[in-house]
């Protein structure tokens, strides 16, 4: 007989009375109509010695400026790569469509070289474009909206981001440390999936520390949200269409995952996965198995999943 398809739901919260001896907050339920705000809202930008207007695809290598796009543009391969540090590229409400014919490698904003530091892309849309692209293989770049190798102190804030390439992880931050990423969309309109091992991140900072990921809006096709060591991860609303095993809304090494709300569905949603010395508290999780995956079948779905083997000091709060 065939496996019923089946869904979970939990509503992860706690309420922590205070002590005379130890202080403790008083931590919300986490509820399927709570307000958390996510979504995109244009955001501050770093102040800046000088300005620069743009009107087409280029290099940005100025430091202390910022440069301010004045008009919609298409781009065949790469929109802009940043070879430098302290700039901001402002995007002012105007779009940018990257990879309009195919390319082995192709990116909407490059951030190019080791040890870049405080930069800011903010406030306008990031779409691909017509043309075909494939991630590189076991990582996933190549073709990503944004994709820095090394930053620290990078802001992203206020964009609508959206593509379809293979295999091509969102938002890449490959190295650094204290990442700033919030009041985004971003919209992963692909399926394919290669190496589910990989993984294929909306928002992939798993190698980073100290990162802040909030108010965003998310849709995935495997894995929402991934940060590294020590971070933040709140009030972002997160949809997994999930394409194979081990699709997770919200992963962190350590730190904290709370008011969020994730939703999915597919093969093999899990809400959240954290690892170690993590606290989780008023989310909300609502997922469920729809479909069969070609390598386990009717997998099921989990709201919180923890491995044997990680998961030291973490609390979870209902």
């Amino acid at each position: 007989m065939k496996k019923f398809l089946f869904g979970w739901v939990f509503f992860l919260g706690l309420l922590l009375s205070l002590s005379t001896e130890r202080v403790h907050a008083a931590y919300d339920l986490g509820t399927k109509d709570m307000a958390i705000g996510a979504g995109v809202a244009a955001v501050e930008k770093p102040a800046r010695a000088k300005t620069v207007n743009i009107t087409a695809p280029g290099t940005l290598n100025q430091s202390d400026t910022e440069y301010v796009l004045m008009n919609d543009i298409v781009a065949n391969g790469t929109a802009f790569t940043i070879q430098g540090s302290n700039i901001t590229l402002n995007l002012n409400g105007h779009s940018i469509v990257y990879l309009n014919q195919n390319a082995s490698q192709a990116y909407g904003v490059l951030i190019d070289g080791a040890a870049r530091s405080n930069i800011a892309i903010v406030n306008g849309k990031i779409t691909q474009g017509g043309g075909n692209c494939s991630g590189q293989a076991g990582v996933g770049k190549n073709c990503n909206p944004i994709y820095g190798f090394e930053t620290f102190g990078l802001e992203i804030g206020g964009l609508e981001i959206s593509y379809r390439a293979n295999n091509t992880h969102g938002i890449f931050l490959h190295w650094g440390k204290s990442a700033h990423i919030h009041h985004n969309s971003l919209q992963d309109l692909g399926t394919s999936v290669t190496d589910r091992h990989q993984g294929i991140d909306a928002i992939r900072a798993g190698n980073l520390s100290g990162s802040r990921v909030h108010h965003n809006i998310v849709k995935t096709r495997q894995v929402g949200i991934r940060i590294g060591t020590n971070g933040e991860i709140y009030n972002n609303e997160v949809t997994i269409n999930s394409q194979v095993t081990n699709s997770v809304g919200l992963s962190i090494q350590s730190g904290s995952i709370h008011h969020n709300k994730v939703h999915g569905y597919g093969v093999h949603p899990i809400g959240i996965w954290p690892d170690h010395d993590a606290k989780v508290y008023s989310n909300y999780a609502e997922v469920q198995n729809t479909k069969s995956g070609s390598e386990y079948g009717d997998t099921g779905a989990a709201c919180l999943r923890m491995t044997w083997g990680t998961g030291d000091n973490s609390e979870i709060m209902y």
